[in-house]
């Protein structure tokens, strides 16, 4: 009965570290966009990278902006996104920055469009998280006896 309780104390920290961990990352990846800030040729530029998530060979959405409307009155309404007019897929990766291909598009993309994550990488994202529990380990190798490199 002791060794029951002090197994639940001792491992009731670990869940309540890496439970909101898993959720944080659940949420942030389904309401992450980001915008194209470079068009060049079958490629676009785009305002995130390596910080906000993304991989290379992860698929991406493209919608437009919302666009004001013509309205009599001085005040313009905004008109909701048209809907996903591009697929992309991220083929470099920097810190802040991503060069996609666009695979994909029933409309030209334009500087400023919305880019978020097809949800297939959002749900490989949460069964990374899940599995890792949202930590990433370095691996130390160390040989026995002599050294790969040098023989």
């Amino acid at each position: 009965m002791i060794k029951d309780r002090r197994l639940i104390l001792g491992i009731a920290p670990v869940l309540f570290a890496v439970f909101p961990l898993v959720l944080w990352a659940q949420e942030t990846l389904e309401k992450a966009t980001f915008r194209i800030k470079y068009i060049a040729q079958d490629v676009v530029y785009i305002d995130a990278g390596r910080s906000a998530g993304l991989k290379e060979g992860q698929e991406l959405l493209v919608e437009h902006t919302a666009v004001p409307a013509v309205q009599n009155s001085t005040v313009p309404l905004l008109q909701p996104p048209s809907g996903i007019v591009a697929h992309l897929q991220v083929i470099s990766v920097a810190a802040s920055s991503a060069v996609c291909e666009i695979k994909s598009s029933t409309e030209p993309v334009a500087v400023g469009d919305l880019v978020r994550f097809a949800p297939e990488a959002v749900k490989e994202q949460k069964e990374e998280v899940r599995l890792t529990g949202g930590r990433s380990y370095p691996q130390v190798i160390t040989f026995t006896s002599g050294d790969p490199a040098v023989e």
